[in-house]
């Protein structure tokens, strides 16, 4: 089996990596095994956790499409340094790698923006703060259409969420 990054040396070192219920495996030769710091020579595997969730997914890319290309105008670091380390080098880089960042956040997160997470003893909290930007935007296509007397209705359910009544 040939390595799946240069294709031209025979496959020495199998990594499988398990993301969710994904497997992906990847067959590497020695010289490129070493130079993504995977060495059979030690015992020790030199990769970060950053380096493993986004490096190893980028293998199979880079030996398809080749190394892509990208600079920092500001700091003048390149698109393999950012894929390697996970890190960047200024705030500019956030604007510069702003693909390759999504793609990693998405591959990682399932989802492109992140949501955070909320207290379940706040989520009636949430739903009543929604409620209450739903009705005001009700409230002002109501007024703008000159419907008062539905506007005096949602006027009065938004005070009733205001003054702690709930819907």
């Amino acid at each position: 089996m040939k390595c799946e990054l240069c294709g031209k040396r025979e496959a020495v070192i199998h990594v499988q990596q398990a993301i969710g219920n994904e497997s992906l495996d990847i067959h590497l030769c020695e010289v490129c095994a070493h130079e993504k710091g995977i060495s059979e020579r030690s015992d020790k595997i030199d990769l970060s956790l950053t380096q493993l969730l986004t490096g190893l997914l980028d293998l199979k890319r880079e030996g398809e499409e080749g190394e892509e290309s990208g600079e920092c105008p500001t700091c003048g670091m390149i698109v393999s340094e950012f894929k390697k380390d996970g890190r960047l080098g200024c705030p500019d880089c956030y604007a510069s790698f702003a693909s390759h960042i999504r793609r990693v956040h998405k591959r990682l997160s399932g989802a492109i923006r992140h949501r955070g997470k909320l207290p379940q003893s706040l989520l009636s909290y949430k739903e009543l703060l929604m409620d209450k930007e739903r009705l005001k935007t009700q409230l002002h296509d109501a007024v703008s259409q000159e419907d008062y007397e539905t506007a005096a209705v949602i006027r009065d359910q938004i005070r009733e969420i205001e003054n702690g009544g709930g819907s």
